[in-house]
């Protein structure tokens, strides 16, 4: 699922190899609210498939599913601060995967002038930055657009009474060049039919199909 956007800033130009740096823990050195793109993957605990099932190369939703999707698209209508862009995105049976721009907007702003304006050293700015993740309050950053968003889930998931937890981690990337965004891309849109493949092969190659 892609929402498109008329004008996309990119960072600066790179290698087309995607450098990940994927965890489960936030990068210490990195402000979580400044501008940029972001790979995000959140997945169901005990890979449960509550958001449905691919069948034939297409991902069949289960109601828990659709509601997920629909969350993702109503969050920068949620957080005008922020200054979001949704990019692609997927459900998938077990976890959701999604590329999210934080712009310039005014949590952020004094950061980005410092930077701009060459008042920061960047070993200065490593340390700014520590001391920021661990005692700014966690609000209008990457960790809260997630915590909301898995929240959203969690609470449709009780009301319709479906068996559902997340993993309480999350997987993040900073996408650090215009080679890795078009990397992330693909694979996000490949993600279904990669998919469907791998268990067709595997269903035949057990001669089950």
């Amino acid at each position: 699922m892609k929402q498109e956007k008329a004008q996309v800033k990119t960072p600066a130009k790179g290698g087309s190899k995607a450098k990940y740096n994927r965890q489960s823990h936030r990068l210490q050195s990195w402000d979580y609210s400044k501008p940029g793109y972001y790979f995000v993957t959140m997945v169901v605990r005990d890979r449960r498939h509550a958001f449905g099932e691919i069948r034939d190369g297409v991902m069949h939703k289960t109601p828990l599913g659709e509601f997920a999707e629909q969350s993702w698209l109503k969050t920068p209508a949620l957080r005008p601060s922020m200054n979001l862009w949704l990019g692609d995105f997927v459900v998938m049976p077990d976890h959701f995967h999604a590329i999210l721009y934080i712009g310039e907007n005014e949590h952020n702003q004094d950061l980005v002038y410092d930077i701009n304006q060459g008042r920061i050293n960047l070993e200065s700015l490593d340390e700014l930055v520590r001391q920021k993740n661990g005692l700014r309050p966690q609000t209008h950053n990457l960790a809260s657009i997630i915590r909301g968003f898995k929240t959203s889930v969690t609470t449709e998931a009780r009301r319709q009474g479906v068996p559902f937890d997340w993993v309480s981690r999350y997987h993040d990337s900073i996408v650090r060049s215009t080679g890795d965004l078009l990397f992330v891309r693909r694979y996000i849109r490949s993600n279904v039919q990669n998919w469907w493949l791998k268990a067709h092969l595997m269903l035949k190659n057990e001669g089950l199909s």
